[in-house]
């Protein structure tokens, strides 16, 4: 994980698995509206971003409290579709055309095929903040013997601390055992 990487505005962290890079852009409050719009994620260069990021090869992951319901839809279908004709003739009908539309006007690409790989390449996870919490103690507790709100803690404190670093699975394991 490198955390808050210097000039990649738009990502709060990467994942590296293996040879593929994957963005997280996470949001924890949208309080101007109830769920994020393919027009507000573009407002706020959530897409253009994506796009890049996607064009090199790397995957990204959209989290947030509040959900885009449109993206997540269009990306799951995207996943779920053999090609990019089954996704068209398949996935596009109930207004999900129209998001499609917008999205590759959004995207400013040339052609639909482009915006069905890019879809393939993002994820959108909603999750609220109480469930995140409680997914990561259960985790810990699975996994160390202390403490998991303690080590949730001392897990939250070194993330802060560790802005423009490279931290590997060892690394933080290691920190956790120092902390007890």
């Amino acid at each position: 994980i490198r955390i808050e990487e210097p000039r990649k505005d738009g990502a709060e962290f990467y994942l590296q698995r293996g040879s593929v890079r994957e963005y997280w852009q996470c949001k924890r409050h949208l309080l101007s509206q109830s769920n994020w719009s393919l027009q507000k994620l573009k407002t706020e260069g959530v897409l253009d971003f994506f796009l890049e990021c996607t064009r090199l090869g790397q995957k990204v992951v959209f989290a947030s409290i509040t959900d885009a319901p449109e993206l997540r839809a269009l990306a799951e279908n995207a996943r779920a579709a053999a090609d990019y004709n089954e996704f068209r003739e398949a996935f596009l009908g109930g207004g999900r055309g129209a998001h499609f539309s917008e999205l590759c006007r959004h995207l400013d690409l040339a052609d639909e095929e482009s915006a069905f790989r890019f879809l393939r390449e993002v994820e959108v996870s909603p999750v609220g903040e109480r469930f995140l919490n409680e997914s990561n103690r259960n985790g810990l507790s699975a996994t160390y013997s202390g403490s998991p709100a303690a080590a949730l803690a001392v897990l939250q404190m070194f993330y802060l601390a560790s802005v423009h670093k490279t931290l590997t699975a060892a690394d933080i394991e290691a920190h956790l055992k120092e902390n007890g």
